[in-house]
Formats: C-alpha cells, sequence, structure tokens
C-alpha cells in the first residue's frame, strides 16, 4: 500500500497522493485475466487461485482467489484483495465488485477517495460507486499519519457521490497539532490530548442582528468533543 497512498511532497505530514494503478485494459475491451490456477465450475463460474489479477477498463483487481461470474460481471474475492480505480483505491480481507452495476461490498480494509482525498478505514463498507456507499465502524483522515495530524472516528460514515456530501454519525475527532514548538507541553502526545477535560477552542463567532455573538459553532464543537468540566474560548 506504500506505493499507492504516499506522502505528498508539499506537505509530508497532511496530503496524501494516490498512484493508480489500473492496468492496460481500455474501454470497449475485454478482461484480462491472469492466476496461479483455474477452474470452471458447472455453472460457467471462474474460480481463480494464487496471484490473481483481473485487468478491466479504468480498473484493476487483485487478490488470492477471486471467483468471476462474466453473465452478471460480479467479481468475488477473499485472502486479501485490492481494487484499483480512477478515483478510488480499496484494500480489504474479502468482497466483492459489480463492474456492470458498480455495487461493492467489503469487509475490514481500507479505501482512499481521489475525490475527497481522504482515507478511511472501516469494518464493512457497501454501496454503489455512482451513489452511495456507506462505511461501518469507520475512522477518516486526510493525514498519511493521523497520530501526527486529525482523525475521525464515526458508527457510520455515509459518502453520496451524485451530491458530493458526506455524513458521519456519531462521531469522534482527534486532533493533534504537528507544529511541535505550539505544543504544551512540549512532550504531549494524541492520546494525551483525547483525556482532557478543559481545551481552549479557536472558531469563528460572528455576529447576529442582535448583535451578541454566534456560538453555535462553538457549542456543538464541545457536544460533539464530549467535554464535561469546562471550556475557555475567544
Amino acid at each position: 500500500m506504500d506505493d499507492v497512498l504516499v506522502q505528498s511532497k508539499e506537505n509530508t505530514l497532511s496530503c496524501i497522493s494516490y498512484v493508480p494503478n489500473i492496468g492496460e485494459v481500455k474501454k470497449n475491451e475485454d478482461l484480462e485475466i491472469n492466476s496461479d490456477k483455474f477452474q470452471i465450475t458447472d455453472d460457467k463460474r471462474l474460480v481463480l487461485y494464487g496471484n490473481v489479477s483481473l485487468d478491466f477498463p479504468e480498473g484493476l483487481l487483485k487478490a488470492q482467489n477471486a471467483e468471476l461470474d462474466r453473465e452478471n460481471g460480479k467479481v468475488k474475492f477473499s485472502n486479501s484483495g485490492e481494487i484499483f480505480l480512477t478515483n478510488f483505491y480499496f484494500k480489504s480481507e474479502d468482497g466483492y465488485l459489480n463492474r456492470d452495476n458498480s455495487s461493492i461490498a467489503l469487509s475490514k480494509g481500507i479505501a482512499f477517495s481521489q475525490e475527497r482525498n481522504l482515507v478511511f478505514n472501516f469494518d464493512k463498507l457497501e454501496g454503489n460507486l455512482d451513489d452511495t456507499i456507506n462505511l461501518l465502524g469507520a475512522s477518516m483522515s486526510s493525514c498519511s499519519n493521523p497520530d501526527k495530524g486529525w482523525l475521525l472516528l464515526a458508527d457510520e460514515i455515509v459518502l453520496d457521490s451524485k451530491a458530493n456530501r458526506g455524513l458521519a454519525k456519531n462521531i469522534k475527532i482527534k486532533v493533534y497539532d504537528k507544529e511541535e514548538s505550539r505544543r504544551y507541553p512540549k512532550n504531549v502526545k494524541l492520546e494525551d490530548l483525547s483525556k482532557c477535560h478543559l481545551v481552549f477552542v479557536c472558531l469563528p463567532t460572528p455576529m447576529g442582528k442582535d448583535e451578541k455573538c454566534h456560538t453555535k459553532i462553538v457549542e456543538k464543537c464541545i457536544k460533539v468533543s464530549g467535554l464535561k468540566k469546562g471550556i475557555m474560548f475567544d
């Protein structure tokens, strides 16, 4: 994975660059299939074993074992697999991709969205690449090393490709200042910050029509953080 998702040269702590390996098969061309062994079942499914590679237009699937149903375009894989697409990268223990209708289901893995420049970890992922994708037991970050950046954890994350929007449910956010000079104490770590009961929050507090500060953004931040004892802000 290190040669697929790499640290951006512009910002070695935050931004991630995607180096897709989408094969050589062009649009309107057929699949190119490689594996150590294969078997054709009575119902004409192709079962592949060892170093499986399925090259298709604008994508590539690699796995140890896979099963291809050419009648409906569905590819199931197991024992770890990777899916390379133009705008997405997936790696998981097992799952399937349907090339005909763009449906996908994976378990225990990671996903990268090129458009959002975000890395997601998940227990379960399912949905449609052209519509909505649901990730359960998920986290996301734009950092190559979240321990030195930020990480959002959620029970569920919904990605809407049509609306180009996302929704995270029941979230926790961990943030770590990458500038060592701004840390106090100097040796503070992300796990230390997650135990804090007093935080200084700096967020916009625009003036309302009644000439009072609008503090809803700050209040929401505190509610999400789960702090219980107190807060000071400007």
